[in-house]
């Protein structure tokens, strides 16, 4: 390894700054710029010279040096080309980007996404230079242990780097650069800052990302905030729980079809209710006489027991009373449609003087199947008749009598007034 050591005095003699080249890779000369901050002083020349002498003697220097080559670490190239400023045709070249490991180049890079990304910049000639940032605003992601260095001919790369990072004893601010030709968020973005180690300062790489969310600080309770509610005592603690989730964990594969046997507690007994049958009043009432005398006062019923046979509803005692044939529902729903059919199709005739009918109806025209009413009428007078008829036509023959004064009427009624239809009228429907 060669070096060659140059002392430089900047433009406000304040600072003196050291360029050390250093032979990093085979073909490749990289610089490390070194800021000393003592103020040198023009009437103290014999302290500066030897505040000089003592810097550049090997031995100060062999600690930095031997520590970036020794034989433990490994360094590997990422990047070599240039820094492009906007609205220029400058350029800042002689820039390279390396990475010092200690581990193996193949699973340092694989964790560091930084180093990726400078490796696929490899082939572009430069990077974009988007200007200088305070590193205090932005949240900067050092892990990746990359450095930079400044080839030895590249005299306006090392003058710009100087006057940014040496000219003052602590530098706040660094330089952005854009992996990319976009500004969008896919856009790599990282920012060449100053690092000191002891007397000299390197110049590192870190990778510009997104902070952090603030960690959730829980909100204070305000007065309308509802009150919480505090679970059941006994839930999750009751034994049915407990015996569940065990007889889950052994249910066996081959017992698919078999039903799962219900768990209950051991305090538990089945109490099998008696059902009611018909004609047993007198022994229900023995039966209850006796637990009456069995069982303690205090627990009777102030408002008294009913019985079994009471406690429905109303419609249900109704339909128990009627006893329906279907024969005879359905023989009187005969008699119903076809006194209907007939008086609709044949019309009503007007009744004989002295017939009793003669006060609720009178004559009526037919009604002809193709008429575009006839299922209409048809249908009002068959529910009309059967409705007023509910209460015997499930159970007992209707009276043909009674079934024909009611028919007469309701097609009185329904069919008196539908107009007759004419022959295209007739024929259309038919067609239809």
């Amino acid at each position: 390894m060669s070096n060659a050591i140059e002392l430089r005095r900047s433009s406000q003699d304040q600072f003196k700054v050291l360029t050390v080249r250093q032979k990093v890779d085979e073909g490749v000369y990289a610089i490390k710029i070194h800021c000393f901050f003592n103020a040198i002083n023009d009437e103290d020349t014999d302290s500066s010279e030897e505040r000089m002498n003592i810097v550049s003697s090997p031995t100060l220097l062999a600690s930095p040096a031997t520590s970036s080559c020794s034989s433990t670490t490994q360094h590997r190239l990422l990047y070599r080309g240039a820094l492009s400023l906007p609205d220029s045709h400058m350029l800042l070249d002689g820039l390279t980007f390396f990475a010092t490991t200690s581990q193996s180049p193949e699973k340092a890079l694989l964790e560091n996404p930084l180093a990726l990304a400078l490796e696929s910049m490899r082939g572009r000639p430069s990077l974009r230079f988007l200007g200088l940032v305070v590193i205090n605003d932005l949240y900067m992601d050092y892990s990746g242990n990359i450095s930079v260095d400044i080839h030895p001919r590249a005299l306006l790369s090392q003058v710009y780097f100087e006057n940014v990072f040496c000219l003052k004893p602590q530098s706040e601010r660094g330089v952005k650069v854009a992996l990319g030709d976009t500004d969008g968020p896919e856009t790599t973005q990282i920012v060449i800052y100053a690092r000191r180690d002891g007397h000299a300062i390197n110049l590192c790489v870190g990778r510009i990302s997104t902070a952090p969310p603030p960690p959730s600080v829980p909100r204070l309770p305000r007065p309308d905030d509802p009150i919480p509610r505090v679970p059941p005592l006994h839930l999750g603690k009751h034994p049915r729980v407990r015996e569940l989730k065990r007889a889950h964990t052994s249910v066996e594969l081959g017992s698919k079809g078999s039903k799962r046997q219900k768990i209950l507690d051991a305090d538990t007994t089945f109490k099998v209710p008696t059902i009611p049958s018909q004609g047993s009043g007198v022994t229900q009432a023995k039966a209850k006489g006796k637990t009456k005398k069995k069982g303690d006062e205090e627990h009777e019923d102030v408002f008294g027991t009913l019985n079994a046979q009471t406690k429905g509803k109303r419609k249900q005692t109704e339909k128990s009373s009627l006893q329906i044939d279907p024969e005879i529902e359905q023989g009187n729903k005969l008699l119903v449609k076809q006194m209907t059919v007939q008086y609709l199709t044949l019309g009503l005739p007007a009744p004989p003087p002295g017939s009793p009918l003669i006060d609720a109806c009178g004559a009526c025209p037919p009604v002809s199947k193709t008429h575009p009413e006839y299922k209409d009428i048809l249908g009002w007078i068959y529910r009309g008749v059967s409705y007023a008829l509910r209460t015997k036509i499930k159970s007992t023959p209707l009276d043909p009598q009674v079934v024909d004064k009611l028919v007469r009427a309701h097609v009185q009624m329904y069919a008196s007034a539908v107009p007759p239809i004419t022959g295209p009228a007739m024929v259309e429907r038919e067609d239809v």
